[in-house]
Protein backbone atom coordinates (compact mmCIF):
# COMPACT_ATOMS: atom_id res chain seq x y z
CA UNK A 1 0.00 0.00 0.00
CA UNK A 2 2.74 2.06 0.75
CA UNK A 3 4.05 1.25 -3.01
CA UNK A 4 1.06 2.05 -4.38
CA UNK A 5 0.82 6.04 -2.95
CA UNK A 6 4.78 7.03 -3.88
CA UNK A 7 3.94 8.06 -7.44
CA UNK A 8 1.81 10.50 -6.17
CA UNK A 9 4.02 11.69 -3.37
CA UNK A 10 6.80 12.22 -6.28
CA UNK A 11 4.21 13.86 -8.62
CA UNK A 12 3.54 16.25 -5.42
CA UNK A 13 7.05 16.85 -4.73
CA UNK A 14 8.02 17.68 -8.43
CA UNK A 15 4.80 20.73 -8.42
CA UNK A 16 5.85 22.20 -5.31
CA UNK A 17 9.67 22.16 -6.85
CA UNK A 18 8.19 24.22 -10.33
CA UNK A 19 6.12 26.35 -8.24
CA UNK A 20 9.24 27.46 -5.95
CA UNK A 21 11.24 27.45 -8.95
CA UNK A 22 9.07 29.90 -11.15
CA UNK A 23 8.44 32.16 -7.84
CA UNK A 24 12.32 32.69 -7.65
CA UNK A 25 12.44 33.61 -11.57
CA UNK A 26 9.26 36.12 -10.68
CA UNK A 27 11.37 38.07 -8.25
CA UNK A 28 14.18 37.91 -10.08
CA UNK A 29 12.48 39.36 -13.13
CA UNK A 30 11.05 42.08 -10.88
CA UNK A 31 14.06 43.07 -9.20
CA UNK A 32 16.15 43.50 -12.41
CA UNK A 33 13.23 45.15 -14.24
CA UNK A 34 13.93 48.79 -12.65
CA UNK A 35 17.89 48.60 -13.34
CA UNK A 36 17.16 47.97 -17.55
CA UNK A 37 14.62 50.90 -17.72
CA UNK A 38 17.43 53.37 -15.83
CA UNK A 39 18.61 55.44 -18.18
CA UNK A 40 22.42 55.03 -19.10
CA UNK A 41 24.98 57.96 -17.95
CA UNK A 42 27.24 58.54 -20.69
CA UNK A 43 31.24 60.34 -19.40
CA UNK A 44 32.38 63.14 -21.21
CA UNK A 45 34.33 66.07 -21.03
CA UNK A 46 32.92 69.47 -21.17
CA UNK A 47 33.84 72.85 -21.68
CA UNK A 48 32.49 76.26 -21.20
CA UNK A 49 31.39 79.00 -23.90
CA UNK A 50 33.48 82.06 -23.43
CA UNK A 51 32.92 85.64 -24.93
CA UNK A 52 35.68 87.86 -25.83
CA UNK A 53 37.41 89.34 -28.57
CA UNK A 54 38.59 87.60 -31.19
CA UNK A 55 41.15 88.76 -34.67
CA UNK A 56 39.26 88.19 -38.02
CA UNK A 57 41.66 87.02 -40.35
CA UNK A 58 41.56 86.35 -44.26
CA UNK A 59 43.64 83.52 -45.17
CA UNK A 60 45.75 82.71 -48.68
CA UNK A 61 48.56 80.83 -50.29
CA UNK A 62 51.47 83.08 -51.52
CA UNK A 63 54.66 83.41 -53.14
CA UNK A 64 57.76 84.64 -51.68
CA UNK A 65 59.71 87.41 -53.60
CA UNK A 66 62.86 89.30 -53.43
CA UNK A 67 62.34 92.94 -52.36
CA UNK A 68 65.06 93.83 -55.45
CA UNK A 69 65.73 91.12 -58.16
CA UNK A 70 68.62 92.27 -60.58
CA UNK A 71 70.17 90.34 -63.70
CA UNK A 72 73.80 91.20 -63.88
CA UNK A 73 74.70 91.66 -67.63
CA UNK A 74 77.41 93.62 -69.70
CA UNK A 75 76.70 96.87 -71.19
CA UNK A 76 79.86 96.85 -73.76
CA UNK A 77 80.86 94.19 -75.93
CA UNK A 78 84.01 92.03 -75.11
CA UNK A 79 85.55 89.21 -73.52
CA UNK A 80 85.00 88.20 -69.74
CA UNK A 81 88.27 87.81 -68.27
CA UNK A 82 87.56 88.45 -64.78
CA UNK A 83 84.71 87.60 -61.44
CA UNK A 84 84.99 88.94 -58.28
CA UNK A 85 82.44 87.11 -56.44
CA UNK A 86 81.68 83.69 -55.22
CA UNK A 87 78.25 82.06 -55.55
CA UNK A 88 76.11 82.69 -52.77
CA UNK A 89 77.80 85.72 -51.18
CA UNK A 90 76.09 88.29 -49.56
CA UNK A 91 77.43 91.68 -52.09
CA UNK A 92 77.06 95.55 -51.39
CA UNK A 93 76.03 98.30 -53.56
CA UNK A 94 79.01 99.05 -55.98
CA UNK A 95 80.75 96.10 -55.53
CA UNK A 96 83.06 94.92 -58.15
CA UNK A 97 81.40 91.43 -59.57
CA UNK A 98 83.02 91.07 -62.78
CA UNK A 99 85.94 93.08 -65.64
CA UNK A 100 84.98 92.75 -69.41
CA UNK A 101 89.11 93.54 -71.14
CA UNK A 102 89.26 97.37 -71.88
CA UNK A 103 92.11 96.97 -74.56
CA UNK A 104 89.83 97.62 -77.22
CA UNK A 105 88.03 100.22 -75.75
CA UNK A 106 90.69 102.10 -74.16
CA UNK A 107 92.23 102.47 -78.32
CA UNK A 108 89.00 103.94 -78.45
CA UNK A 109 88.96 106.63 -76.03
CA UNK A 110 92.58 107.65 -77.32
CA UNK A 111 91.58 108.20 -80.65
CA UNK A 112 88.44 109.98 -79.64
CA UNK A 113 91.29 112.38 -77.65
CA UNK A 114 93.23 112.54 -80.54
CA UNK A 115 90.79 113.71 -82.90
CA UNK A 116 89.13 116.60 -80.46
CA UNK A 117 92.50 117.76 -80.14
CA UNK A 118 93.28 117.82 -84.12
CA UNK A 119 89.84 119.94 -84.25
CA UNK A 120 90.38 121.90 -81.00
CA UNK A 121 93.72 123.26 -83.29
CA UNK A 122 91.86 123.87 -86.63
CA UNK A 123 89.57 125.72 -84.23
CA UNK A 124 92.36 127.74 -82.89
CA UNK A 125 93.78 128.47 -86.45
CA UNK A 126 90.18 129.66 -87.53
CA UNK A 127 90.06 131.88 -84.68
CA UNK A 128 92.88 133.56 -85.47
CA UNK A 129 92.45 134.00 -89.18
CA UNK A 130 88.81 135.47 -88.72
CA UNK A 131 89.76 138.01 -86.15
CA UNK A 132 92.51 139.13 -88.68
CA UNK A 133 90.28 139.50 -91.47
CA UNK A 134 88.21 141.39 -89.30
CA UNK A 135 90.80 143.57 -88.35
CA UNK A 136 92.06 144.00 -92.10
CA UNK A 137 88.00 144.86 -92.55
CA UNK A 138 89.09 147.81 -94.92
CA UNK A 139 90.82 144.90 -97.17
CA UNK A 140 88.91 142.14 -96.76
CA UNK A 141 85.16 141.98 -98.41
CA UNK A 142 82.16 140.78 -96.27
CA UNK A 143 81.82 138.02 -97.96
CA UNK A 144 85.20 136.72 -96.65
CA UNK A 145 84.59 137.62 -92.65
CA UNK A 146 81.06 135.48 -93.49
CA UNK A 147 82.98 132.63 -94.61
CA UNK A 148 85.40 132.49 -92.33
CA UNK A 149 83.16 133.00 -89.18
CA UNK A 150 81.31 130.07 -90.42
CA UNK A 151 84.37 127.78 -90.78
CA UNK A 152 85.07 128.98 -86.95
CA UNK A 153 81.43 127.48 -85.95
CA UNK A 154 81.68 124.47 -87.94
CA UNK A 155 85.05 123.35 -86.10
CA UNK A 156 83.47 124.26 -82.53
CA UNK A 157 80.48 122.22 -83.63
CA UNK A 158 82.98 119.31 -84.32
CA UNK A 159 84.62 119.88 -81.12
CA UNK A 160 81.62 119.61 -79.04
CA UNK A 161 81.06 116.94 -80.87
CA UNK A 162 84.43 115.03 -80.28
CA UNK A 163 83.93 115.83 -76.68
CA UNK A 164 81.10 114.25 -76.26
CA UNK A 165 82.82 111.02 -78.22
CA UNK A 166 85.51 111.09 -75.39
CA UNK A 167 82.62 111.16 -73.12
CA UNK A 168 81.00 107.91 -74.25
CA UNK A 169 84.32 106.00 -74.99
CA UNK A 170 84.99 106.87 -71.26
CA UNK A 171 81.43 105.64 -70.21
CA UNK A 172 82.33 102.20 -72.39
CA UNK A 173 85.34 102.05 -70.73
CA UNK A 174 84.20 102.74 -67.38
CA UNK A 175 81.46 99.58 -68.31
CA UNK A 176 83.96 96.97 -68.63
CA UNK A 177 83.76 97.19 -64.56
CA UNK A 178 80.29 95.60 -63.57
CA UNK A 179 79.38 96.33 -60.03
CA UNK A 180 76.72 95.04 -57.59
CA UNK A 181 73.80 97.80 -58.36
CA UNK A 182 71.76 96.79 -54.56
CA UNK A 183 72.78 95.27 -51.61
CA UNK A 184 71.95 91.34 -51.67
CA UNK A 185 72.68 87.62 -52.38
CA UNK A 186 74.30 86.38 -55.62
CA UNK A 187 72.83 83.76 -57.11
CA UNK A 188 74.69 80.55 -59.49
CA UNK A 189 77.42 81.90 -61.86
CA UNK A 190 76.02 81.55 -65.56
CA UNK A 191 79.00 83.12 -67.40
CA UNK A 192 82.22 81.95 -67.22
CA UNK A 193 85.60 83.62 -67.14
CA UNK A 194 86.73 83.64 -70.81
CA UNK A 195 83.19 84.25 -73.05
CA UNK A 196 82.50 86.77 -75.12
CA UNK A 197 79.14 89.01 -73.41
CA UNK A 198 77.36 91.97 -75.37
CA UNK A 199 74.58 93.61 -74.04
CA UNK A 200 72.07 91.39 -76.17
CA UNK A 201 72.96 88.31 -74.30
CA UNK A 202 69.98 86.47 -72.76
CA UNK A 203 71.69 85.18 -69.97
CA UNK A 204 72.63 87.15 -67.22
CA UNK A 205 76.41 86.73 -65.27
CA UNK A 206 74.81 86.53 -62.31
CA UNK A 207 71.47 87.10 -60.85
CA UNK A 208 71.20 89.27 -57.38
CA UNK A 209 68.49 89.16 -55.59
CA UNK A 210 68.17 91.63 -52.14
CA UNK A 211 66.50 89.15 -49.40
CA UNK A 212 66.08 92.38 -46.40
CA UNK A 213 63.47 92.84 -46.81
CA UNK A 214 61.12 90.48 -48.92
CA UNK A 215 57.99 90.55 -49.82
CA UNK A 216 55.19 87.85 -50.86
CA UNK A 217 52.38 87.59 -53.33
CA UNK A 218 49.51 85.85 -52.01
CA UNK A 219 45.76 86.21 -53.23
CA UNK A 220 42.35 86.49 -50.99
CA UNK A 221 38.70 86.55 -52.73
CA UNK A 222 37.23 89.58 -54.34
CA UNK A 223 34.63 89.37 -51.62
CA UNK A 224 36.73 90.16 -48.42
CA UNK A 225 38.53 93.12 -50.63
CA UNK A 226 36.23 95.62 -48.56
CA UNK A 227 37.36 94.83 -45.64
CA UNK A 228 40.87 94.97 -46.30
CA UNK A 229 40.70 97.95 -48.32
CA UNK A 230 38.95 99.57 -44.90
CA UNK A 231 41.40 97.76 -42.30
CA UNK A 232 44.08 99.13 -44.48
CA UNK A 233 43.19 102.60 -44.66
CA UNK A 234 43.34 103.26 -41.07
CA UNK A 235 46.65 101.39 -40.55
CA UNK A 236 48.90 98.80 -42.33
CA UNK A 237 47.40 95.57 -41.57
CA UNK A 238 48.98 92.98 -39.93
CA UNK A 239 50.70 89.78 -41.63
CA UNK A 240 51.83 86.67 -40.43
CA UNK A 241 53.54 83.99 -43.06
CA UNK A 242 53.04 80.49 -41.66
CA UNK A 243 55.16 76.97 -43.73
CA UNK A 244 53.67 74.57 -45.63
CA UNK A 245 51.68 72.64 -42.57
CA UNK A 246 50.17 75.94 -41.32
CA UNK A 247 51.14 75.29 -38.09
CA UNK A 248 54.43 76.32 -37.57
CA UNK A 249 54.74 80.78 -37.73
CA UNK A 250 57.77 81.67 -40.31
CA UNK A 251 57.92 85.49 -39.99
CA UNK A 252 55.47 88.14 -38.84
CA UNK A 253 55.18 91.41 -41.14
CA UNK A 254 52.34 94.25 -42.56
CA UNK A 255 50.43 94.28 -45.93
CA UNK A 256 52.26 96.74 -48.28
CA UNK A 257 50.00 97.07 -51.52
CA UNK A 258 46.29 95.83 -52.56
CA UNK A 259 46.77 94.80 -56.29
CA UNK A 260 44.58 97.52 -58.70
CA UNK A 261 42.46 95.09 -60.29
CA UNK A 262 40.71 91.65 -59.45
CA UNK A 263 41.03 88.80 -61.27
CA UNK A 264 38.29 87.61 -63.46
CA UNK A 265 38.72 84.29 -64.18
CA UNK A 266 39.34 83.66 -60.69
CA UNK A 267 37.45 85.81 -58.38
CA UNK A 268 40.50 86.67 -56.29
CA UNK A 269 42.40 89.96 -55.49
CA UNK A 270 46.55 89.79 -55.09
CA UNK A 271 47.70 91.53 -52.32
CA UNK A 272 51.46 92.51 -50.93
CA UNK A 273 53.13 91.63 -47.76
CA UNK A 274 56.62 93.19 -46.86
CA UNK A 275 58.96 91.10 -44.07
CA UNK A 276 61.91 92.54 -42.74
CA UNK A 277 63.31 88.64 -42.89
CA UNK A 278 66.57 89.60 -40.27
CA UNK A 279 66.63 86.08 -39.95
CA UNK A 280 66.37 85.11 -43.57
CA UNK A 281 63.32 82.86 -42.43
CA UNK A 282 62.06 83.95 -46.32
CA UNK A 283 63.47 82.68 -49.29
CA UNK A 284 62.45 83.44 -53.05
CA UNK A 285 60.45 81.05 -54.46
CA UNK A 286 59.32 79.47 -51.12
CA UNK A 287 55.06 78.61 -51.09
CA UNK A 288 53.91 79.86 -47.47
CA UNK A 289 50.54 80.05 -45.73
CA UNK A 290 49.42 83.83 -44.90
CA UNK A 291 47.48 84.93 -42.46
CA UNK A 292 45.64 88.75 -42.59
CA UNK A 293 43.73 90.09 -39.76
CA UNK A 294 41.42 92.60 -41.06
CA UNK A 295 39.62 93.28 -37.64
CA UNK A 296 38.46 91.23 -34.44
CA UNK A 297 35.54 90.04 -33.90
CA UNK A 298 34.53 92.01 -30.59
CA UNK A 299 32.83 89.99 -28.34
CA UNK A 300 32.41 86.77 -29.74
CA UNK A 301 31.30 83.35 -28.37
CA UNK A 302 34.25 81.13 -27.87
CA UNK A 303 34.51 77.44 -27.54
CA UNK A 304 37.28 74.68 -28.23
CA UNK A 305 37.01 72.92 -32.01
CA UNK A 306 36.65 69.55 -30.18
CA UNK A 307 33.13 70.50 -29.15
CA UNK A 308 32.36 71.06 -32.98
CA UNK A 309 30.94 68.09 -34.52
CA UNK A 310 29.74 67.29 -38.23
CA UNK A 311 26.08 66.28 -39.03
CA UNK A 312 23.86 65.71 -42.06
CA UNK A 313 22.29 68.65 -41.11
CA UNK A 314 26.07 70.81 -40.73
CA UNK A 315 28.08 71.65 -37.87
CA UNK A 316 26.45 71.78 -34.45
CA UNK A 317 27.53 70.83 -30.81
CA UNK A 318 26.48 68.81 -27.85
CA UNK A 319 25.18 71.55 -25.38
CA UNK A 320 23.79 70.39 -21.51
CA UNK A 321 21.06 71.58 -20.29
CA UNK A 322 20.61 72.00 -16.50
CA UNK A 323 19.41 68.75 -16.46
CA UNK A 324 22.73 67.73 -17.61
CA UNK A 325 21.66 66.10 -21.18
CA UNK A 326 22.98 66.61 -24.27
CA UNK A 327 21.39 68.52 -26.98
CA UNK A 328 22.73 68.34 -30.47
CA UNK A 329 22.81 72.59 -31.28
CA UNK A 330 23.37 73.77 -34.81
CA UNK A 331 26.29 76.64 -34.49
CA UNK A 332 27.99 78.38 -37.74
CA UNK A 333 31.68 78.85 -37.17
CA UNK A 334 32.92 82.34 -37.78
CA UNK A 335 36.50 81.71 -37.55
CA UNK A 336 39.40 79.27 -36.15
CA UNK A 337 42.37 80.13 -34.49
CA UNK A 338 44.86 77.77 -32.41
CA UNK A 339 42.74 75.13 -31.44
CA UNK A 340 39.54 77.59 -30.72
CA UNK A 341 36.49 78.59 -32.88
CA UNK A 342 34.20 81.91 -32.83
CA UNK A 343 30.42 80.42 -33.37
CA UNK A 344 27.18 81.97 -33.85
CA UNK A 345 23.61 80.35 -32.85
CA UNK A 346 21.59 79.59 -30.02
CA UNK A 347 23.99 79.51 -27.71
CA UNK A 348 24.95 81.63 -24.49
CA UNK A 349 28.31 82.49 -22.87
CA UNK A 350 28.87 79.80 -19.65
CA UNK A 351 26.84 77.55 -21.95
CA UNK A 352 28.62 73.72 -21.18
CA UNK A 353 29.11 71.97 -24.61
CA UNK A 354 30.73 68.57 -24.99
CA UNK A 355 34.53 68.19 -26.08
CA UNK A 356 34.93 64.48 -25.49
CA UNK A 357 32.95 61.80 -25.39
CA UNK A 358 30.73 62.67 -28.08
CA UNK A 359 30.69 59.18 -29.74
CA UNK A 360 28.26 57.62 -27.16
CA UNK A 361 25.88 60.25 -27.36
CA UNK A 362 22.25 60.42 -28.70
CA UNK A 363 19.37 63.52 -28.52
CA UNK A 364 18.76 63.65 -24.75
CA UNK A 365 21.22 61.63 -23.33
CA UNK A 366 22.20 61.97 -19.43
CA UNK A 367 26.12 62.74 -19.19
CA UNK A 368 28.49 62.64 -15.82
CA UNK A 369 29.65 65.87 -15.77
CA UNK A 370 33.29 66.87 -15.18
CA UNK A 371 34.24 69.54 -13.29
CA UNK A 372 33.67 71.88 -16.39
CA UNK A 373 36.62 74.34 -17.92
CA UNK A 374 36.70 76.94 -19.50
CA UNK A 375 38.05 78.13 -22.85
CA UNK A 376 41.49 78.77 -23.35
CA UNK A 377 43.06 81.93 -22.10
CA UNK A 378 42.93 84.42 -25.07
CA UNK A 379 44.79 85.66 -27.71
CA UNK A 380 47.26 87.61 -27.80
Amino acid sequence: MRMRHLPHLLIAVLGLGGAFYALTLKSEANTARPTESAPAVVPVKLAQVARRDMPIYLRGIGTVQPSESVQVKTQVTGQLVELHFQEGQDVKTGDVLAVIDRKALEAQLRQALATRDSTAAQLEDAKVLLNRRVALKDFASQETVTTQQAQVQRLAAQLAADNANIDAAQTSLDQTIIRSPIDGKAGIRQVDVGNIVQPTDQTPIVVINRLKPVAVIFTVQSDDLQSVLSGQAKAPLPVTAFDKSNRNELVSGALSMIDNQIDTQTGTVKLKASFANEQLTLWPGQFVNMRLQVGSHEGGLVVPEAALQQGPQGLFVWKIDPQGKAHSQPVAVLDRLKGEAVIAGAIAEGDQVVIDGTYSLREGSLVKQASPTTATAPIS
